[in-house]
């Protein structure tokens, strides 16, 4: 006799933009009658998990059946413990961040236990005391470089990553004699590239700043000679011709890799998870974005465990460290479609081109700057990218106003 794995899979009303989740059919019940609790110490503790649509314990696919076969077992060897699962939206109303700002007003014993959270609404809810810090379960470690700094809020450890998307860029195999690396790559040749320059976030542009050595550490101190570098090598890129007016209006690398597989150039900005979606093997090749020393770079967008709620903390603990066993996480990242976020997990991943692509990008990953930061350097940094490439600005001037603009806001 085992007792029920109960899974809440929904989405919250308000969410239309969010991908509609089948509601799987709960796991088989004892077949005996359970003994009525003679007291409350008797009652089976509840783990409350909130997850994103992506991760949904569920039938329907790969990465959800793991999940919930991995969940199942760990209320098998736990049985005074049941673990319920809800879904809920990235972003918006009834998201995640969201909903658990809510519930810490109005219903703080309805919060969840873990939940899964990216990297700004990691930052935002640790910030304002809505997690738990992790300091003191000690640190799951060997993690790379990236995912170490995104479990850190204020230098205190709030989370446990899990799984990462990184910006990186796609290529045709056909156009280039090997994967573009460098600034030369693109521009050698007669081939067009596709950014997203229309970005609110500025991606590309910031990848190439940190990549020159840029740092955000602070909003008001960057470099402006380093940024007006960056903006010079799309200036000029765009002068050239090959980087395609298709950029102008283009807002996301979801949007850039369309473009590409629509043939509309030969390289683009893409997402790691949607490109090894959709992708044609005999036809696209993916590396990190290209820079000025070869190197290449991606930026990392991290998910992670997270404690919201302290009752239960030990079982949280013991219930996310089950989650992070490195076995587990490979199937389960490879399953997802996104990369891990140690190496060991990494490591267990099946031998083949994905993994080595994999390898040479987790290499040069770096942490997308998150929160109240990029909400600061972004739209200026995007402005700036649009007056070099519509000749507004040259790339000093743009990389001043953007400086000038970060300062005084």
């Amino acid at each position: 006799m085992r007792p029920a794995l109960l899974l809440g899979l929904f989405l919250l009303a308000g969410c239309a933009n969010a991908p509609q989740i089948p509601v799987s059919t709960p796991l088989p019940t004892p077949t005996s009658a359970p003994i009525p609790p003679t007291s409350t110490a008797d009652v089976p503790a509840e783990l409350i998990l909130w997850v994103a649509p992506a991760f949904t314990p569920n039938p329907e696919t790969l990465a959800g059946m793991l999940l919930l076969e991995r969940l199942e077992v760990f209320q098998n060897k736990n049985p005074d413990v049941r673990v319920i699962v809800r879904t809920k939206a990235e972003r918006g109303p009834g998201g995640l961040m969201e909903s658990l700002s809510a519930a810490s007003r109005a219903a703080p014993a309805t919060l969840p236990h873990l939940i899964t959270l990216d990297p700004e609404a990691l930052s935002t809810t640790a910030l304002i005391g809505l997690l738990s810090p992790l300091s003191e379960l000690g640190n799951p470690s060997d993690h790379y470089a990236f995912a170490d700094d995104i479990s850190r809020v204020g230098g205190i450890l709030y989370a446990q990553p899990f799984a990462t998307d990184m910006e990186t860029f796609a290529s045709e195999i056909a156009a280039f004699e090997a994967v573009p690396l460098s600034w030369t790559d693109l521009t050698f040749e007669d081939n067009k590239f596709i950014i997203p320059a229309a970005d609110l976030e500025a991606t590309f542009l910031i990848a190439q700043y940190l990549s020159l050595g840029g740092e955000f550490d602070d909003a008001k101190a960057l470099d402006e000679n380093i940024l007006a570098e960056a903006l010079d090598f799309l200036a000029t890129a765009a002068e050239s011709g090959n980087l395609s007016p298709a950029s102008f209006d283009l807002s996301t690398s979801g949007e850039t890799w369309l473009a590409l597989q629509e043939r509309r150039s030969e390289a683009a900005q893409a997402p790691y998870g949607a490109f090894f979606a959709t992708f044609d093997p005999g036809v696209h090749a993916m590396g990190p974005l290209p820079t000025r020393n070869g190197l290449g770079i991606a930026l990392a967008a991290t998910w992670s465990w997270a404690v919201a709620n302290p009752e239960y903390k030990e079982l949280s603990a013991e219930l996310m460290e089950w989650l992070s066993e490195p076995a587990f996480l490979a199937e389960w990242s490879h399953a997802l479609g996104l990369l891990p976020t140690q190496p060991e997990v990494l490591g267990q991943w099946p031998d083949g081109p994905e993994a080595a692509t994999a390898s040479r990008i987790v290499s040069v990953a770096v942490a997308k700057p998150r929160g109240a930061l990029l909400e600061a350097i972004g739209p200026p940094l995007a402005e700036a990218v649009q007056a070099v490439l519509t000749d507004r600005l040259d790339a000093e001037a743009a990389a001043a106003q953007a400086v000038s603009d970060i300062n005084s806001s």
